[in-house]
């Protein structure tokens, strides 16, 4: 019995790797970065969220304000059932005069991001809220997209 048990382990051990958050680790900001609003110059219009549909993890958001850049943008994704939603959000989203939506692939694992912090200290960047970080059964990573607004002016 023992002889089937280490094999099962192992499959197990590398199941529960794989899915790891592929964000690397960040420090916390010394002083807190901006909340969301027309103040701020952004605004978050929607999380989307797709199983193992790959994506490159980026705290910079790429403009998708034409169909070229979002055609571009969601070129990435290996299941059209998130490029679907991506487009579908920026085209929804109701943006003031002026701002242009953007995009950003925030996190690939196990975990889905309620919410997103912008750090427009140094340059603009965006990152996922914390998240819980329970170790939890991962059959398949998950790929998170934050779509917002921007004012022009910060990108």
């Amino acid at each position: 019995m023992g002889s089937r048990l280490l094999p099962a382990l192992v499959v197990a051990a590398v199941l529960l790797t794989g899915c790891g958050d592929e964000r690397g680790a960040t420090a916390p900001p010394a002083d807190p970065p901006s909340d969301s609003g027309t103040a701020a110059g952004w605004s978050q219009v929607a999380i989307v969220t797709g199983t193992a549909a790959g994506g490159l993890v980026s705290t910079r958001v790429v403009p998708v304000d034409s169909q070229e850049a979002l055609d571009a943008f969601v070129t990435q994704f290996e299941r059209p059932e998130l490029a679907d939603k991506v487009v579908d959000a920026v085209s929804g989203a109701d943006l003031p005069a002026g701002w242009v939506p953007a995009a950003a692939v925030i996190s690939v694992g196990c975990d889905i991001p309620a919410g997103i912090v912008v750090d427009d200290r140094d340059g603009f960047a965006v990152v996922p809220e914390e998240m819980d970080r329970t170790i939890r059964e991962c059959f398949a990573p998950m790929t998170s997209v934050a779509v917002i607004g921007v004012n022009p002016a910060l990108l």
